[in-house]
């Protein structure tokens, strides 16, 4: 009996692990339409994102614009620990087709980008990420909900 009720808990955690992942965004969550979604390198090791107490990990962490213009300590747009999903699945080396980000991190604090841009952490500063980056990624023009 035993058995069967740690089962049936197990399939039951299961299931809602797996609606919560795969339908992240409340009822009220926003799209962001047209938004650019870019790619970044750092390394891991020496450099950490601008959300204290963080690292970076590819295939989870992106930046958002700065709230405030040419305030490099300004809080993200879109705020810390925010999981967005852009309408495009970035192609990360090692980590693989992946759409679904947390905001960790700022960037364009000269607002060139559209308001709302992700920029996508992919990996450490080689020469194969930059290059993967480049050609693969680069400049997208994605949807972005949160």
């Amino acid at each position: 009996m035993k058995n069967k009720v740690y089962k049936g808990f197990l399939i039951l955690t299961t299931v809602l692990l797996s609606v919560i992942y795969l339908f992240p965004n409340e009822p009220g969550a926003v799209t962001r339409t047209n938004q650019t979604s870019t790619c970044y390198l750092a390394n891991p090791l020496t450099e950490k994102p601008s959300r204290q107490g963080y690292n970076y990990v590819a295939g989870v962490t992106a930046a958002s614009q700065v709230n405030v213009k040419y305030d490099k300590s300004a809080p993200p747009k879109i705020p810390w620990g925010t999981w967005v999903t852009i309408s495009k699945p970035a192609p990360i080396p090692g980590v693989g087709n992946t759409s679904r980000f947390r905001i960790d991190d700022t960037g364009d604090i000269e607002w060139k980008q559209t308001p709302y841009f992700v920029d996508v952490y992919w990996g450490g500063r080689t020469t194969a990420n930059g290059t993967s980056c480049v050609n693969n990624w680069g400049i997208k023009t994605v949807n972005v909900t949160y």
